[in-house]
């Protein structure tokens, strides 16, 4: 690139003094040519991301989907990528999740509930992208019933398990897995533990690529007391209380995670509240 060459300017000093008529000049100012602008002949496309930390990043809600699709189908998809339907940053999230091989369309919202200090994020969709639309499909998204939800799961998110809640002979209500099972459920109770962590820090992204893989140190989970150990996990009820540590800092965190559904196909519900130790 040539090196651009300053052009002197001059103005006139007063008072002319020279015999021969000529005016002394000084230098002034130093300009330099400044040279022609031309745009580029293709604007380059930025995407923007949400910076409200009230907003939770749109993968996150798409993982929410899949994990109620896994859980009411069987099924054990893995999160490949989206693709938005509606790009604007409501809280109200629509789109497509890409498997590797299967395309899931979904509905996700996501509030805080600032009265029982939580957040919720609901499900209201979540089904394999038909081939073609049919006809007449009725309220896809219809909202979540919390009326058809059993009454035991209504009250205010508890902030931890009752301090007998293990040693009680007749509270069959708890159960805190075993390694086995934390190891068979990590990959989801993992993604519970990130749910917890979201609402406790301002920065997510970035406080979130020095806190994961978080160290899963205990896991209780609360159920209707028939409901047998082994399936309570899975249960479409129940209320996950999680202590994890953090890898950088290693700080100590407690997330309890309440499952919900109303029965109605691609519903579900996940109040979530976390705590700093």
């Amino acid at each position: 690139m040539a090196l651009l060459e300053p052009q002197i300017c001059y103005l006139p000093s007063e008072p002319l003094h020279h015999d021969d008529g000529t005016v002394p000049r000084s230098p002034y100012v130093e300009v330099f040519p400044i040279p022609e602008y031309s745009p580029p002949s293709r604007l380059q496309e930025f995407r923007r991301f949400p910076i409200d930390d009230k907003i939770p990043p749109r993968d996150l809600l798409g993982q929410v989907a899949l994990h109620c699709y896994n859980l009411q189908n069987g099924t054990n998809l893995r999160f490949w990528g989206l693709l938005m339907n509606d790009p604007k940053d409501t809280g109200i999230i629509s789109g497509h999740i890409r498997d590797s091989t299967l395309d899931l369309e979904f509905r996700v919202r996501y509030d805080e509930v600032e009265k029982q200090r939580c957040s919720t994020m609901i499900t209201t969709l979540c089904r394999l992208k038909p081939q073609q639309t049919p006809e007449v499909e009725g309220n896809l998204c219809a909202a979540f019933d919390r009326l058809s939800v059993d009454d035991f799961f209504k009250d205010d998110l508890p902030d931890w398990v009752p301090e007998d809640a293990l040693t009680a002979s007749d509270n069959l209500q708890y159960y805190e897995m075993k390694e086995s099972e934390a190891e068979e459920y990590k990959e989801w109770l993992h993604f519970y533990a990130k749910l917890g962590f979201f609402t406790t820090c301002g920065s997510f992204l970035k406080d979130l690529r020095w806190a994961q893989p978080f160290e899963l140190r205990k896991i209780i989970v609360q159920t209707r007391e028939h409901v047998e150990s082994k399936k309570k996990a899975l249960a479409e009820n129940a209320i996950f209380y999680i202590a994890f540590k953090t890898r950088a800092v290693g700080r100590d965190y407690r997330a309890i995670i309440r499952r919900t559904m109303d029965g109605t196909p691609g519903h579900m519900s996940l109040e979530i509240k976390c705590f700093k130790m």
